[in-house]
C-alpha cells in the first residue's frame, strides 16, 4: 500500500491528508506523488492546486493547528495563503465548539444555577458561578443558564 494511504476499518484504503512542507523560499518540498486526476483521464493539476486541496482536506485539530503555527506566511503564494486562512478559520471554529461544549457542561451543573433554592437544601458545593464568570472573562454578570 502507498505510504499516503491507510487501511480504513472496513478494509477500504483511505487517503490520509498530507500537509505540504515549505522551504524558506516558499518552495513546496512535499512530493504528492502521481496526480490521480491524470489517471482518471483528467487534466493534470498544478502543484499549487494539489497543495490547496491537501490543506483543505485536513480536518481541524492539533495536527492542523501545529502546522499552521509553523508556517512562514511571507513565503507562501497568495493562493495558498487564502487556503491557510480558511484552515485557520476551521481550527478556530473547532476550538470554539470545544469551548462551548465545556461551557454547556459547566452550566448544566446544579451548583452553577443562581436560582438554587435554599428549600432544596445546600447545593452540592458552594455556588461558584460569580467567580467562574470573572475567571473566564465573562464580566461576572448573569448566569450560565
Amino acid at each position: 500500500m502507498a505510504p499516503d494511504l491507510q487501511e480504513h476499518p472496513d478494509g477500504d484504503p483511505v487517503a490520509v491528508p498530507v500537509l505540504p512542507v515549505y522551504g524558506p523560499d516558499g518552495t513546496c518540498l512535499t512530493d504528492f506523488g502521481p496526480d490521480p486526476a491524470v489517471a482518471a483521464d483528467g487534466a493534470p493539476r498544478t502543484g499549487e492546486q494539489r497543495q490547496v486541496e491537501a490543506i483543505a482536506a485536513c480536518p481541524p485539530g492539533p495536527e492542523l493547528d501545529a502546522w499552521l503555527r509553523g508556517l512562514d506566511l511571507r513565503a507562501l503564494s497568495s493562493t495558498v495563503l487564502v487556503e491557510v486562512i480558511a484552515a485557520q478559520d476551521r481550527v478556530e471554529s473547532h476550538q470554539h465548539a470545544r469551548k462551548l461544549a465545556m461551557i454547556a457542561e459547566l452550566a448544566s451543573r446544579d451548583e452553577m444555577s443562581p436560582e438554587w433554592s435554599p428549600l432544596a437544601g445546600a447545593p452540592p458545593i458552594r455556588p461558584a458561578w460569580p467567580g467562574t464568570s470573572w475567571r473566564c472573562g465573562w464580566g461576572g454578570r448573569g448566569s450560565l443558564r
